[in-house]
């Protein structure tokens, strides 16, 4: 009787084992389809009405082949189908490479170029946006050489936009000894007039773009007009560590002018590019796909637990001295940069 009872509790292991990597394998298969379907759908060397009427076909055979009752068509067939269908999608996913051309929104229009000659660095096209009141703007780009002995410390900034708290954009800024800023974020490079999708970023709609430009241009209008709350942390550096991670992320910066990128909202984002750049200050490596780092609005946190942030309040007090949205509002663009650090003022 134990015997048998045994062998049917071995059984019903057995039964549940399978029934797992059978719902296993499904979930997989109906991932891939849906990713197959999307990636036609933005295939953009294609016409839209063509990647279009592929994707829609492509998400009918799929149907097809998982609801058919055709004993004709054998379940050997299906998976051969379904094989030749994802081949085909993979290889032409393969062969979409990213290009610096394109018709570019002003904000992304012309990207930094830098230039190292011993302890110098010369920067060229550095964005300065002069936002007006009726909602338009005006793009410039200046020239600037720049003593990297002077890099002082890194400033990490977040910016949440939308509702949801892992919906948010990071960025970063660099101080000098002459108390003047420089900052850097990390964007999709999208089209006049395009607004940021993560469902695009996904499927290689967007290039790669490091924006170098002044802090009323980079910070300013995402502090003062956003709803949600925009952070600026101080990072725990020495000058060393902070000159060694502005040289890699102005380095990164100009290499895309040569080799382009696809922007990814999940792996290749404004947070995991701060992140390989940030690893260089950090006292243990962040891995740049910790779920907290693809979800940017919880990276804060991340930094705060490995003592990056140069504050030893607890993280919520940090955040509250950290939120920069009302201080940035009716400042003088002369005093900005010192107004939205204020709340660090009592602590430094």
């Amino acid at each position: 009787m134990t015997d048998l009872a045994g062998k049917r509790f071995v059984g019903s292991l057995l039964a549940g084992a399978k029934l797992l990597l059978r719902l296993l394998v499904h979930g997989v298969v109906i991932l891939i389809a849906i990713w197959i379907v999307l990636a036609v759908w933005f295939f953009k060397p294609l016409p839209f009405w063509l990647r279009s009427g592929m994707a829609i076909l492509c998400g009918l055979l799929f149907l097809w082949l998982r609801f058919s009752k055709s004993a004709k068509l054998s379940t050997r067939s299906r998976w051969l189908v379904f094989a030749g269908v994802l081949a085909i999608a993979a290889g032409g996913w393969q062969f979409f490479k990213p290009t610096g051309d394109g018709e570019w929104s002003r904000l992304h229009q012309t990207m930094v170029h830098a230039d190292f000659t011993g302890d110098t660095v010369h920067l060229s096209d550095i964005r300065n946006t002069v936002q007006h009141s009726d909602g338009t703007y005006e793009v410039w780009h200046y020239d600037k050489s720049i003593d990297l002995t002077q890099v002082k410390s890194v400033w990490f900034g977040v910016q949440q936009f939308v509702s949801w708290r892992g919906g948010s954009h990071t960025f970063v800024s660099f101080e000098f000894d002459d108390g003047t800023y420089l900052a850097i974020s990390v964007e999709a490079r999208r089209g006049e007039g395009a607004q940021f999708n993560p469902l695009r970023g996904m499927f290689k709609q967007c290039g790669l773009i490091y924006v170098v430009g002044d802090e009323l241009d980079v910070i300013g209008s995402r502090a003062a007009e956003s709803q949600y709350p925009v952070y600026l942390y101080p990072i725990r550096s020495t000058r060393k560590q902070a000159r060694e991670m502005f040289e890699v992320m102005l380095r990164r910066a100009d290499g895309l002018r040569t080799e382009p990128e696809f922007y990814h909202t999940t792996v290749n984002n404004c947070t995991t590019n701060i992140v390989n750049s940030l690893n260089v200050i950090a006292p243990i490596r962040i891995s740049p796909f910790n779920w907290r780092v693809m979800f940017p609005g919880y990276s804060g946190g991340v930094a705060y637990e490995q003592g990056l942030i140069d504050s030893d309040a607890a993280f919520p007090e940090v955040q509250k001295m950290a939120r920069i949205n009302e201080r940035a509002k009716d400042v003088t663009p002369e005093n900005f940069s010192r107004q939205i650090r204020s709340g660090f003022d009592a602590v430094q």
